[in-house]
């Protein structure tokens, strides 16, 4: 599956991206070995298999700069700890970050889940420091869910305030 975008392209990996994976898929702790890459594009595929209309287990896009064939990233949405709840996610390799990568993908994302995969609702979430995060979620229009006990913030957006930002 691929999603082409205006700088980016997002799709789903291949064991032909066997070696971006084994570099790109812990990047901001080490690289894996090819054999774990091999363990983590398997899984990637299998939970892409049990997606389906309104319920999304899990799908994983790597970030690839259009025309590069090297990962710069991976974005996608979650629903594997709750199958009512949904998130969205984004990890951006360092010399990528500040271009706007970030909010192009969870654009992209919020329309593949809202668009294509008829969701409900999207959630967010990112630690209270982490103010490039927060910028993302609150520039792509989700909600701030007020929540003073924990050391994160959530948001979340639901298929009507998508469509009254993005369908108009």
């Amino acid at each position: 599956m691929e999603l082409k975008l205006k700088n980016l392209t997002l799709r789903t990996v291949t064991h032909d991206d066997l070696n971006e994976v084994a570099r790109m898929w812990n990047f901001e702790k080490r690289d894996i070995s090819l054999e774990e890459a091999t363990k983590a594009i398997n899984w990637m595929n299998e939970n892409h298999k049990q997606n389906q209309l309104h319920k999304i287990v899990h799908v994983c896009f790597a970030i690839f700069e259009n025309n590069i064939n090297r990962i710069i990233g991976w974005c996608g949405l979650d629903g594997r700890n709750n199958e009512n709840i949904i998130h969205i996610f984004y990890l951006i390799d360092k010399d990528f970050r500040r271009l706007g990568y970030a909010t192009e993908c969870a654009k992209k994302v919020l329309e593949y889940g809202f668009m294509k995969m008829e969701v409900y609702r999207i959630d967010g979430g990112c630690a209270k420091e982490n103010i490039g995060s927060q910028k993302i979620l609150e520039k792509i229009g989700m909600k701030k869910i007020e929540n003073n006990k924990e050391d994160s913030l959530h948001y979340y957006m639901t298929s009507r305030d998508y469509t009254d930002i993005y369908c108009r």
